[in-house]
């Protein structure tokens, strides 16, 4: 070999790494911070979509979990302040929208019965975060736990339920919005469900996959799995990819950014004062590669 055709041999394939790391690189996950670059401390991630407004879960000593609301640029969120959508002294949860925004729902122990069950509340969505029409669905609430959901553009809802019917300690669920009114229950078969907990449940627009935590045998370790809709069934779910799984509990997928983007939380130690803590993540769909994971 030449040394002209060893040096383009040479620039050939320093081109080729380069091209490889700069494309791993954009499928990298990212964590969310404040304008400060110190990680929001929270889980869940939800955007408003008329706006930059996002809503978000924090740990709170006085309801358990409580929702904060805050302005999303850049990856990092600003303006956060602690925004109870129904009540300031309830329990409540990570909300989602319908897919036309003009319908808001969430959990919520909000003016329950005295064992406090979180029960699935809903109403219109108005400007600057107004709620219009408040009420809590029959169909979907037991006296049992509602917790978690996301709705597909068909109108199509996924939650969990710790009910007492259930094939493990947490189950996901399924009914579906049209014209204000749900549709009957449906218990999602052991495909998706089993002994343990499966929980908080992210619908694709189109009905096409959903992926959801699942957790081990001693609950201390959770991955993010996926399962696909192929006739009229689901699929096995599959673990995602390290990209998105580590050693620490992974839950509370959201799909965002018009269906470009996963955010996931995960509960790990705090560099900033050695606790565990829950920061929230985002990694780009694409770098899942969901069409291999689906073979």
């Amino acid at each position: 070999m030449t040394d002209n055709r060893k040096k383009s041999m040479k620039i050939y394939i320093t081109c080729i790494i380069a091209i490889f790391y700069v494309m791993n690189a954009s499928y990298s996950q990212t964590i969310i911070t404040d304008e400060n670059n110190d990680p929001i401390e929270g889980f869940g991630l939800v955007k408003d979509q008329k706006s930059n407004t996002v809503y978000f879960c924090k740990t709170d000593s006085i309801t358990r979990t409580a929702i904060y609301k805050g302005q999303l640029k850049d990856g990092k969120i600003t303006s956060v302040t602690k925004t109870p959508i129904i009540d300031n002294n309830s329990q409540e949860t990570i909300p989602f929208f319908s897919a036309d925004g003009k319908y808001i729902f969430l959990f919520s122990n909000f003016n329950n019965t005295p064992d406090q069950n979180i029960d699935l509340w809903y109403g219109r969505y108005g400007r600057k975060g107004k709620i219009k029409d408040l009420k809590r669905s029959a169909i979907v609430n037991t006296d049992s736990v509602e917790y978690y959901g996301s709705m597909s553009e068909n109108g199509n809802i996924y939650f969990s339920s710790w009910r007492s019917n259930g094939y493990g300690k947490g189950d996901i669920f399924s009914t579906t919005f049209r014209n204000g009114s749900f549709s009957p229950i449906q218990h999602l078969d052991t495909n998706i469900n089993n002994r343990l907990t499966n929980s908080s449940p992210a619908i694709s627009s189109k009905d096409e996959w959903i992926i959801y935590y699942s957790e081990n045998k001693d609950s201390q370790q959770a991955d993010l799995v996926i399962s696909f809709f192929n006739k009229g069934k689901w699929s096995k779910p599959v673990i995602l990819p390290g990209l998105v799984n580590t050693i620490n509990f992974e839950f509370a997928p959201v799909i965002g950014d018009n269906g470009k983007s996963l955010y996931f939380s995960r509960r790990e130690k705090s560099k900033l004062s050695g606790k565990d803590v829950y920061h929230i993540y985002k990694v780009p769909l694409a770098g899942l590669e969901l069409d291999t994971l689906k073979l």
